[in-house]
Formats: C-alpha cells, structure tokens, sequence
C-alpha cells in the first residue's frame, strides 16, 4: 500500500502529491501498483509543414516551468496556465505565417503537443480512469 503525502512545490502555493511506498518496503526504483519501473515522462517533438516549424518538449512530472514562444498571446497563455497548474513543464517554440493567419500555427502546436504527451504517456501503465 501506498503512502500519500503532500508537500509545498518551493515558491509556490500548489500542492503536488507525491506517492511513497511505506517505511518497511523493499526500496527500489519508484514504481505504481506492482507495474514495471516508471521511466521519465519525456518527450521532444519537432513538426515541419510548409507554413509552420514547432517544437515541443514536454516533461510530465515537472514543477510547472513554461517556456512557450508561439506568436499567438492568448495560445501562450493557455498553454502556460496548463503547465503552470498541471504541473507540467512545457518548452514550445513555433515560427510560421502569422501575417497570413495564425490557424495554422494554433493546428500544428496542438498537433505536435498531443504527439509529445502520447510519447511521454508511452504505453500509459499505471493510468486509470
């Protein structure tokens, strides 16, 4: 059984649950409900398309550093709060036609974030509904 503690994220007022096996468990490598050892939830994404280049770079169990430079403000800023109350670290970059329409820029960062939240998820072990 697993031990539920909250702990204060350094400058910040948000909570981020952390799981710990209890006192007397063999110590080993973190892992959640008898699955295999939990890898980093990471991933790093790059789509080229004739209108846009993004990048995106993801980091599930971060402290909720963004780093987002799109074009679009009210686009950053979503993805900001995102990272900042799901404590998730996002660094994305985009560059595209702008001057044209930022529909594109807006389809392809969203295309490239659930590409790299698929890869970080990886096979989604220990995941529930």
């Amino acid at each position: 059984m697993m031990e539920v503690r909250y702990v204060q994220v350094p400058g910040r007022q948000v909570l981020k649950r952390i799981l710990r096996p209890p006192a007397n468990a063999m110590m080993r490598p973190f892992s959640i409900e008898g699955f295999a050892d939990m890898t980093e939830r990471r991933a790093e994404v790059e789509r080229n398309t004739l209108e846009t280049q993004v990048r995106v770079a993801i980091n599930l169990d971060g402290s909720g550093r963004s780093d987002i430079s799109i074009g679009v403000p009210f686009l950053e800023h979503m993805l900001d709060q995102i990272a900042r109350h799901g404590l998730i670290d996002l660094d994305i970059r985009s560059t595209g036609d702008l001057e044209i329409d930022d529909h594109h820029t807006v389809e392809d960062v969203g295309i490239t974030l659930g590409q790299a939240l698929a890869q970080a998820l990886g096979d989604k072990r220990g995941i529930r509904r």
